[in-house]
């Protein structure tokens, strides 16, 4: 499946979030699984700050190698790899989502809906 991690500033908090790319956050049922007052997107200046050494809209989700907590949307719990952005636009990563979830060691909460809905 091909992730993408969307960050969201939780009463005030980075959050990254990874879903699917085909899929949505639903920022209501993120704020009520949060237990927070308020969950909206960050800016784009704010991720493009948080990420200096990526381009933006190629960040990998790997909050934690920049202090963010990550959750993982449950929809992805069953996938064997994911792909995601490497960084830079014209590179990709393949890896075992086993691998992933060592590494990254996300929160998995249900907080998606597919693009279209």
């Amino acid at each position: 499946f091909v992730v993408k991690p969307v960050v969201v500033r939780a009463d005030g908090k980075y959050v990254m979030c990874v879903l699917a790319a085909c899929y949505k956050v639903d920022l209501g049922a993120l704020k009520k699984q949060l237990g927070a007052k308020s969950v909206e997107l960050a800016e784009e200046e704010e991720v493009g700050r948080l990420f200096g050494d990526c381009e933006l809209g190629a960040e990998p989700p790997f909050g934690n190698l920049y202090d963010i907590p990550t959750i993982m949307d449950k929809a992805l719990e069953g996938d064997d790899h994911i792909m995601f952005q490497a960084g830079v636009h014209d590179k990709a990563i393949l890896m075992k989502m086993a691998d992933y979830r060592k590494l990254v060691k996300p929160k998995v909460l249900e907080f998606s809906y597919p693009l279209g809905s």
